[in-house]
């Protein structure tokens, strides 16, 4: 194996790393609760605490980067990360582990950004595609896969292994990583923008965090709107400072690209499918009985749907073309989510949930790595920190506005198939949003 291979091993194996941590504390939910004496609103932000932090940091991430270098940034949070994970392994008490879960989530926001920006680098524009497909596949393996690891683990050996385990693979990648990463020239000469840093740090947290909580602490609470609308006018304040600026710390106007823009709304229906199918096959499953081992053994199939679809990316990428390629991807990403809206679903769930979620994995498969890479191709060299920070940010609002809307329908109606039916509605209008809006030059700001 070459230099870059290795580096991709130590990229991939961290996205799988996050991503498993994402699951496999779910599982562990119930004995730490027990063990902690953890109330349902500490529990939730055990899980929600490690999704705002991350958002907290996600558009400052490849800022930092960019002018403290990529791989300091990357191996920086790796850091952060290990410690917080002994950290959680360790907690005694519920506020102890909320910090620990805080601190998690604000490594992996310095590991995420930097490290799409550090595979770019790796490879020349025609590999990319190939290279973010093991990238994808490493964390769509790694959510699938959670479950079932994390069942073993919490069952075998108690909650604090989820964490434990971390550890391991933390000093793996720092030793590794520190040899093989490449190194590039930092900016220290261009300003940070801290207004901007502060507007959509403020502004992410308050909005995506009111989201995730909403369902959780209800919608009629005045604090969960107090913080959205809050959120949003900061995020709108942030998005007019950033059109004004002579150097913005995020090119919005690269949406103006064509590729671009088909590559962003490809990511975010990706991630809708992707989070949303499996909250509501894991939900339902759940009320039906079935134990979380059982569930992680549903979804080991699917991970590897959403694996061999993506190795398939790259050789379809080049016979097709990445735009073709990447509408096509939509049609598996709809009839997924229709399939869990179906009347079968409630006679048989088990199967039909089974079979949703692998018709969804093969556009998530082929739709990951392929609008990732024409995102970036798309942009020129001085914008690919642009490039990084619109596809993490396409990824989470996905996750975040498709869960929560899935979520927030589901708590309303109490109805698999509206919710359902409505996040497949929703990834046909990024579709015909893609296609309708015109495409226009990059325009310089000033």
């Amino acid at each position: 194996m070459n230099r870059a291979q290795i580096g991709l091993l130590v990229l991939a194996g961290t996205a799988f790393l996050l991503s498993t941590d994402l699951t496999m504390v779910n599982v562990a939910l119930g004995p730490l609760q027990q063990d902690l004496q953890a109330s349902l609103t500490e529990l939730g932000w055990v899980v929600d605490g490690y999704s705002i932090a991350m958002v907290s940091l996600l558009l400052v991430a490849a800022p930092l980067g960019e002018r403290w270098g990529q791989k300091r940034v990357f191996l920086l949070g790796l850091v952060m990360f290990g410690i917080a994970s002994l950290m959680g392994a360790r907690a005694n008490q519920i506020t102890m582990l909320i910090s620990a879960r805080v601190l998690m989530g604000l490594g992996a926001a310095l590991m995420l950004a930097p490290g799409q920006l550090l595979t770019a680098k790796l490879f020349a524009p025609e590999q990319r595609t190939a290279a973010f497909a093991t990238w994808s596949a490493a964390g769509a393996l790694g959510l699938c896969l959670g479950p079932l690891v994390g069942g073993l683990l919490v069952s075998d050996l108690g909650w604090r292994w989820v964490f434990t385990v971390n550890l391991p693979v933390v000093a793996l990648g720092l030793m590794v990583g520190l040899k093989v990463l490449p190194t590039a020239l930092s900016d220290q000469g261009r300003s940070l923008e801290l207004s901007s840093a502060l507007l959509s740090t403020l502004g992410l947290t308050l909005s995506l965090g009111a989201l995730l909580q909403g369902p959780a602490q209800s919608w009629r609470s005045p604090w969960i709107w107090a913080a959205l609308v809050t959120g949003l006018l900061l995020v709108v304040g942030f998005v007019r400072r950033q059109l004004r600026l002579q150097e913005p710390l995020l090119q919005l106007r690269a949406w103006q690209l064509g590729p671009v823009r088909q590559a962003l709304l490809g990511l975010f229906a990706m991630t809708i499918s992707f989070n949303g199918g499996q909250f509501l096959a894991v939900l339902r499953l759940h009320q039906q009985g079935w134990s979380p081992l059982a569930i992680g053994s549903l979804l080991a199939p699917y991970a590897l749907v959403v694996w061999l679809a993506s190795r398939a990316a790259a050789p379809l990428a080049r016979k097709l073309g990445s735009p073709p390629l990447i509408r096509l991807a939509f049609a598996p990403l709809i009839l997924g989510l229709g399939l869990l809206g179906a009347p079968a679903s409630a006679a048989l769930p088990g199967l039909v949930c089974g079979l949703a979620l692998m018709v969804g994995g093969v556009g998530q498969g082929l739709l990951a790595p392929v609008a990732t890479a024409q995102a970036y191709n798309a942009l020129p060299q001085h914008l690919l920190s642009s490039g990084a920070s619109l596809a993490m940010l396409a990824r989470f609002l996905g996750s975040s506005l498709g869960v929560a809307l899935l979520d927030a329908l589901m708590a309303s109606s109490a109805r698999y198939d509206i919710s359902a039916l409505a996040g497949a509605a929703l990834i046909g209008a990024c579709l015909l949003l893609e296609q309708t809006v015109p495409s226009r030059s990059l325009q310089h700001n000033g």
